[in-house]
């Protein structure tokens, strides 16, 4: 299980399907296994990502299942027999309002690496309102700019360069 990360109560999810995209679903289950959002690839396109973003139900355990009911998983291109020359990828990231908090989960599928075949990955995320966000100024060039700042707030200070000292 991932800790829980300040305020992350949206999710991301981005899948690039590889050649057989009709394969491919995803689902977001709570702590006592009910699906409380999920999708499927159908016939998107090989190699264009597909995103979503899925505000969470409340705190608490989930877990994350990327689904392939063939079992290649996303490294379809590893089939070149079939003409496919796709590997598809698939990447879960927890949002505070629209900024990547932490990456959960993230799968590259390669040619001829059978260790990526699958029917089902899994992996733990919590939800946690409750935890703040640090707000700042987000702007490295500015003058107080502020690295542990996740959110900016519009208070970024920059130095004047125009002034004319000579009259």
């Amino acid at each position: 299980i991932e800790p829980a990360v300040p305020a992350a109560n949206t999710i991301e999810v981005t899948i690039t399907p590889d050649c057989w995209a009709n394969e491919v679903s995803w689902e977001i289950r709570d702590a006592g296994g009910s699906v409380v959002v999920s999708a499927s690839m159908s016939d998107e396109p090989a190699g264009i990502p597909v995103t979503w973003i899925e505000p969470m139900p409340g705190d608490g355990c989930y877990t994350f299942h990327l689904l392939d009911s063939w079992g290649d998983g996303l490294n379809g291109c590893q089939w070149v027999g079939d003409e496919c020359f796709t590997c598809g990828s698939a990447t879960v990231r927890s949002l505070v309002e629209d900024v990547t908090v932490t990456t959960i989960f993230e799968l590259t599928g390669e040619a001829n690496n059978f260790e990526l075949q699958y029917f089902e990955k899994i992996v733990g995320f919590e939800v946690n309102s409750m935890l703040t966000v640090d707000e700042g100024c987000t702007d490295p060039l500015a003058f107080n700019f502020d690295p542990n700042a996740l959110i900016d707030d519009g208070s970024c200070v920059y130095f004047v360069t125009t002034c004319d000292f000579l009259g």
